[in-house]
């Protein structure tokens, strides 16, 4: 694929032109103070005054499915909704050292909110797979019952659910169908009972069943998944598992993991929310599940797009070496990544890798982006689009004085995620040096303005210091996914 030099000529009027004077396409790059409408009058492209970041704004219309107050279907026109998804794109480094490979970072961010006063959201395709193998025995079995049916007085009849248990074997406790008669669903939760092993993969392949049982396109389909123990029976296999998760996301479907305790994998329950787009939650007690049931509701309830994608179509000589936190794959030229659901409120980061082979001094567009998503409640998919632009210079000093702050943030924060990643490799083994890693990142956490989050992880150390190592690597595991998503609220326009 050949890559674009930017500097190739220009006519009087401003237009590029080829080495013949021949016309090419204008530069893709605005000028710095520019505001920029796009031809279909559905984008607006702005370059901040400092040039250090594009954002691309897409309103989008027609008609969406919404579940009304009433608890219906409704097709309602987008418009009186303003959902808004904003594509920002910045370097870290927008000058690049000519004559060298070199490295350099882009961080893509994506967020979403809703600008009009209406309220509305799309309908969801819910599959529960919940453990009731013997160690839920007791409290946890309380909380879970209590969890389920506060999730089913928050479904409408125009949601759809699925309950499905599992031990030795899995057990289909209520097919997909709409909520419609609460009182006999709790009534069937409460007949729930705790024993056997965790054949954790049978309940999976029975929820996933269910959901594409019923042809619901405008629903937004997610598997919730909770365990207190390991995968032991049926296929337990850690990349078996995650192959599996990861094909059904392509079809759209995403999966939300809960680990109670400190006896399930944390690894394999990261990954399987990692690799499709869900969250992660780690409940050390009992009473949190209620909690953690009530933040996922929250999460689907705020969907303004859904199965999002990020497409790299790269230029000549340049590749993508990471995709930090999410999962990529590269075929012929392009890279793709498949990011969470864009929630209202939040900005979703995805922080990428690029490697540049030698080039000389001069403008060159190394790759389009395009993100695309389901808007909520639709069917079509849309996309909006940017390009990658560095300038090849042999200016040392050019290179060092224009450093993009919000990129060096970003990678500061994964630099953070890989220390914890080896804390929690140490924790049973030399607690001493995991203790003294988490420190350090509680301070750089503090110095970046993270209370929040500096104080998660000072929750760790003092488990390290009890002597609570198993305790301490599931908070980790927490804080790691926490940390890697590094989704940021965003004020609400309507304020």
């Amino acid at each position: 694929m050949q890559e674009e030099n930017l500097n190739a000529g220009m006519d009087k009027a401003g237009t590029e032109t080829d080495a013949n004077g021949g016309v090419r396409p204008e530069s893709v790059e605005p000028e710095a103070d520019a505001t920029v409408v796009a031809t279909d009058d559905q984008e607006t492209v702005i370059a901040s005054p400092d040039a250090d970041k594009t954002v691309i704004t897409a309103s989008i219309s027609g008609d969406a499915t919404v579940v009304t107050s009433a608890g219906e279907l409704s097709a309602a026109p987008a418009e009186s909704f303003k959902p808004v998804v904003e594509f920002a794109v910045m370097t870290h480094f927008p000058y690049a050292l000519a004559r060298q490979q070199i490295t350099n970072h882009v961080l893509f961010e994506a967020t979403s909110y809703f600008e009009g006063r209406e309220s509305a959201r799309a309908p969801v395709a819910l599959a529960l797979v919940l453990d009731k193998s013997g160690s839920m025995e007791g409290r946890p079995m309380e909380q879970l019952k209590i969890a389920v049916k506060y999730l089913v007085d928050r479904l409408t009849p125009a949601d759809l659910l699925t309950i499905v248990t599992f031990g030795e074997e899995s057990e289909i406790v209520m097919p997909l169908r709409r909520v419609m008669n609460t009182d006999l669903i709790k009534q069937h939760v409460d007949m729930i009972r705790p024993r056997g092993t965790t054949n954790l993969w049978a309940g999976i392949t029975d929820a996933v069943t269910q959901l594409f049982s019923t042809d619901a396109p405008h629903h937004i389909k997610r598997v919730l998944l909770l365990t207190d123990g390991e995968a032991n029976e049926g296929i337990t296999d850690y990349q078996s598992i995650i192959t599996e998760v990861r094909a059904r996301h392509l079809a759209g479907l995403s999966y939300s993991t809960l680990g109670m305790g400190i006896e399930y994998n944390e690894e394999l329950m990261m990954a399987i929310a990692k690799n499709t787009g869900g969250n992660y939650h780690f409940i050390e007690h009992p009473d949190e599940i209620p909690m953690v049931f009530e933040r996922e509701l929250g999460s689907l309830f705020g969907v303004v797009g859904n199965e999002a994608r990020l497409k790299l179509d790269l230029r000549k000589d340049t590749e993508v070496t990471r995709a930090f936190g999410l999962e990529c794959e590269t075929r012929d030229g392009t890279v793709t990544i498949n990011m969470p659901a864009l929630e209202a409120g939040k900005t979703q980061p995805v922080l990428v890798e690029l490697r540049m082979e030698k080039h000389p001094p001069a403008r060159f567009k190394k790759l389009d982006a395009e993100l695309s998503y389901l808007p909520f409640g639709q069917t079509e998919r849309v996309s909006q689009r940017a390009s990658v632009v560095f300038e090849f210079t042999l200016d040392k000093e050019k290179v060092r004085s224009h450093e993009n702050e919000s990129v060096r943030l970003a990678l500061a924060t994964r630099d953070i995620v890989m220390q914890l990643e080896r804390a929690g490799g140490l924790a049973k083994s030399d607690a001493q040096t995991a203790t003294m890693i988490v420190s350090q990142a509680e301070t750089q956490l503090l110095d970046a303005g993270r209370s929040e989050d500096a104080t998660m992880i000072a929750n760790v150390k003092a488990r390290l210091e009890s002597g609570q190592a198993d305790a301490a690597a599931k908070i980790l595991s927490g804080a790691r996914f926490k940390l890697d998503q590094d989704k940021t609220q965003v004020q609400d326009a309507r304020d």
